[in-house]
């Protein structure tokens, strides 16, 4: 899957409209240039996706690595700026829990 969102019928569009369908109202999802996805509580980045070459997406956040297992991804620490990351597969994994990360994400930057 390419992060091109701008590409019709691509499957990263698709992915981009059922994430913006589905955001809470505090929450917005917004694609960038590098190419990414990210879910942004104001201006602050909770969940960042972005393209592996073997097609899965990779999820970086600052939820707990603990937050982000106990919703059934396999994560582990993120060695750059986020706290946590995994694959995420839109085919196989609920795209609902991406908002649930970014939900702690929010709570763990605030505490």
């Amino acid at each position: 899957m390419t992060m091109d969102t701008n590409a019709a019928g691509d499957g990263a569009g698709a992915l981009l409209a059922e994430l913006r369908a589905r955001c809470p109202t505090a929450m917005s999802v917004r694609a960038t240039d590098i190419p990414d996805l990210r879910i942004h509580l104001g201006r602050r980045v909770l969940v960042a996706l972005s393209s592996r070459a073997d097609g899965h997406l990779r999820c970086g956040t600052y939820a707990t690595v603990a937050a982000c297992r106990a919703l059934g991804f396999t994560a582990e620490p993120d060695s750059g700026q986020m706290t946590a990351r995994f694959d995420f597969r839109p085919d196989r994994d609920d795209i609902g829990n991406l908002f649930a990360v970014a939900g702690a994400a929010a709570a763990a930057i605030t505490d």
